[in-house]
């Protein structure tokens, strides 16, 4: 009799392949066995930063009367010098017991809030007479209602004064400045002048 066994594990073998390769092939073709995975994302394409600026104005009389408005940009550093608003009102007539108020506003026109706020004069000097100008005209600093001095431009010198802070952008301060000739005065003062410089500060 004859041995088929070999016979047939040889025809098993035949068949095992083609369907092991048959399978894969119909795997394939449905994707199974293939990695993949749901994704999300976001992105932020418009980040900025950058400075911001603080910037004074100070508006007031001029020499004519109109209003004439400075600003710290208009110097080197943030920093101008504004003599077109002479805040000592600028009368050089002035007779014993007269006063001479001027009016002036300081704004923020920046865009960030100033945390301090000062004021602070500078020497004065006096001329046209040899008597002592300086310590005879007084002269009163109001920051709204509020006196904030009130002396003689000698005693001013040199002094510096904290105004109330911060000073948000857009805001307005006005300060009132009156100086006066007392009554007491004798003729030795005619004809005196006084100059003396007041700088605002914001600092933020």
């Amino acid at each position: 009799m004859a041995d088929t066994s070999k016979h047939r594990s040889n025809n098993n073998r035949k068949w095992v392949v083609p369907a092991v390769a048959a399978s894969a092939a119909i795997f394939a073709s449905l994707g199974v066995g293939t990695l993949g995975a749901y994704t999300a994302s976001i992105t932020n394409d418009g980040n900025q930063a950058g400075a911001g600026s603080l910037v004074m104005q100070e508006t007031g009389p001029g020499a004519d009367g109109q209003e004439v408005t400075c600003t710290s940009t208009d110097g080197e550093g943030n920093a101008a010098s504004c003599t077109s608003i002479n805040k000592y009102g600028g009368d050089m007539a002035m007779v014993p017991g007269g006063e001479k108020t001027t009016t002036v506003t300081i704004s923020n026109t920046g865009t960030v809030p100033a945390k301090s706020f000062t004021l602070a004069a500078g020497a004065c000097s006096a001329a046209g007479n040899t008597a002592d100008a300086c310590g005879v005209m007084t002269v009163k600093i109001a920051d709204g209602g509020s006196e904030i001095y009130s002396g003689t431009a000698a005693d001013l010198a040199t002094q510096s004064f904290n105004l109330t802070a911060p000073v948000d952008p857009g805001a307005e301060r006005p300060f009132t400045v009156t100086v006066g000739l007392p009554e007491s005065v004798g003729n030795d003062l005619q004809g005196g002048t006084i100059l003396q410089p007041l700088t605002w500060t914001f600092q933020a």
